[in-house]
């Protein structure tokens, strides 16, 4: 449990720890040097079963993050933060998990919010999770159960140069070597306050994401640059055609590689696939009308490719009006 500044959540999160209806563990409370009383109100448990690491500088959360892993010395590591709060059996639920499911390397679970208790359903399997990291982070980092044989052996820790999004860079490394799993049990509920890192770092997050989503697609391509996989359109008229007819060649490639290599699961693969060229047929007929007037025969020449993307009333809808002049509106 890394801990910063979490004074007004930090009793709540440790007692559910405590109180866990399997008690057999160790609480690594590693403190990175608060500058409020979270270290005094910390040191006020008296539990055998708690170690209290008092960093003298603030290095960062990955930084605790991995000085927890070479600390921690049971066969599964549990992820918590300072500000959740753990389901009084979630030890016990995920130890059963574990130990009936050893090909598993990392098991995390649904929770629930503490501002609306809305409850986030992460997909199950590790085909699901596999192919849903390359839209998002789908396994919560503060559910997670780690095998820590499985990071031992293939010697994995958390990147600090990803930090914050260094779980879901784990886990993309992780998924081409092991397996994932989220179990469908709400097992933690997850403070949402204004001073959390998913917040305070949002945009840095967004941004490493891309990062990360290339990693896993040069599984399939090694070559493929950030370029050739983000949705942004050109900055010049002269390159917006270019750009959509390399990127539908890009996932095509990528599509046939995957058949060559089964990477990931073949139909929800493809589907992903299908989905990306609908956003890139998106981008192009959404560019200026001078753009699209430009390039009329192009489009007018691939009608059929493009409503097979899109739909056939959608593309024609905008070849009407890009013949009388008005402005098309944002396909949705």
């Amino acid at each position: 449990m890394p801990v910063y500044n979490v004074q007004n959540y930090i009793v709540a999160a440790i007692d559910s720890v405590l109180n866990q209806t399997f008690t057999n563990f160790e609480l690594i409370i590693i403190d990175d040097a608060s500058t409020d009383d979270s270290i005094e109100i910390i040191k006020t448990f008296k539990d055998a079963r708690i170690t209290i690491i008092t960093k003298s500088r603030n290095t960062g959360y990955t930084e605790s993050l991995n000085l927890g892993l070479s600390l921690a010395s049971g066969k599964y590591i549990a992820r918590m933060d300072g500000d959740d709060i753990c389901a009084l059996n979630r030890f016990e639920r995920q130890v059963e998990f574990m130990e009936s499911n050893t090909d598993v390397a990392v098991c995390g679970t649904w929770y629930k919010t503490s501002d609306t208790n809305k409850i986030i359903r992460h997909p199950k399997s590790h085909e699901e999770i596999k192919i849903g990291l390359l839209s998002g982070c789908i396994i919560a980092h503060p559910t997670v159960f780690i095998r820590s044989s499985f990071l031992r052996e293939n010697q994995l820790s958390y990147n600090p140069a990803m930090e914050p999004a260094e779980d879901y860079d784990l886990w993309s490394r992780v998924c081409l070597i092991g397996k994932l799993a989220n179990m469908e049990e709400v097992l933690l509920t997850y403070r949402v306050h204004e001073h959390q890192v998913s917040i305070i770092k949002q945009k840095s997050q967004s941004n490493l994401a891309n990062k990360i989503v290339l990693s896993l697609l040069r599984s399939l391509i090694p070559e493929l640059q950030e370029e050739d996989v983000e949705n942004y359109p050109p900055d010049s008229e002269e390159n917006v055609l270019k750009f959509y007819y390399k990127r539908l060649a890009i996932l095509s490639s990528l599509q046939h590689q995957n058949e060559a290599k089964q990477v990931f699961e073949h139909n929800r693969f493809k589907q992903y696939i299908l989905d990306r060229k609908k956003t890139a047929t998106h981008i192009f007929l959404n560019s200026p009308k001078s753009i699209k007037r430009k390039y009329f025969f192009s489009i007018i020449s691939n009608f059929w490719n493009i409503s097979d993307l899109v739909g056939f009333y959608p593309t024609l809808r905008y070849i009407i009006k890009i013949v009388i002049g008005y402005r098309p509106r944002i396909l949705h």
